[in-house]
């Protein structure tokens, strides 16, 4: 219970750090935008947004099928174009605006620092590209039982997602795991495949094969 009362405290600690850091960086580029040249806001500014679109867009893995990676490639557009204004309305604080700049740099690094924590420490969905990874690596090694488990692990997802990436990733675990118990046991897999994969793989398989059979 401690546990999660941390996690709760940190997750809205980091939220009002992510807003307090919003509403510095619109709230400097606001007026910053009223002092900035217009050929800066009219062509440089759109342009720095664009290139963070494009960027976002081909580092994101789920742009642009999934929502969430559309809003992120429109967030970090939007963000790096206001850079532009809050340049100019850095200058207008004087010699404020450096400790304010050193300020958000902190905040900003916190909520970053934060929000990496948190995605290394989630828990792996079955198609998460992470999970795909470690799979890759270890197939050859897990006990038949366990490639069984996670085989009928991604069934129902893979009958539920209508997420191509998602799909897609699961659609890969389930290579990993047929090629493997097909690589045990060619001939039980051969007549369960052969029977339309009616029931359990892993029913006729001897279950110690493999390296950690």
């Amino acid at each position: 219970m401690s546990t999660s009362t941390r996690g709760g405290s940190g997750g809205a600690g980091v939220r009002v750090a992510r807003l307090l850091l919003v509403v510095l960086y619109v709230g400097i580029a606001l007026p910053g935008a009223l002092v900035t040249p217009a050929p800066r806001m009219l062509l440089l500014a759109p342009l720095v947004g664009a290139f963070a679109a494009v960027v976002a867009g081909l580092v994101h893995p789920g742009f642009p099928a999934q929502p969430g990676a559309r809003r992120a490639v429109l967030g970090a557009s939007a963000g790096s174009a206001l850079a532009v204004p809050f340049a100019g309305g850095v200058g207008l604080l004087g010699p404020t605006g450096s400790w304010v700049v050193i300020g958000m740099v902190l905040l900003a690094a916190t909520v970053v620092g934060c929000w990496i924590a948190d995605w290394d420490s989630a828990p792996l969905t079955v198609a998460d590209p992470r999970r795909v990874a470690v799979l890759r690596d270890f197939v050859g090694v897990l006990p038949t039982e366990a490639l069984v488990r996670e085989w009928w692990a991604t069934c129902a997802p893979l009958q539920a997602t209508t997420d191509p990436q998602e799909r897609a990733a699961l659609v890969r675990v389930r290579g990993l795991i047929l090629d493997e118990l097909v690589r045990r046991d060619p001939d039980a897999m051969a007549r369960w495949l052969g029977e339309g994969g009616p029931a359990d793989p892993g029913t006729d398989l001897p279950r110690q094969r493999g390296p950690a059979g």
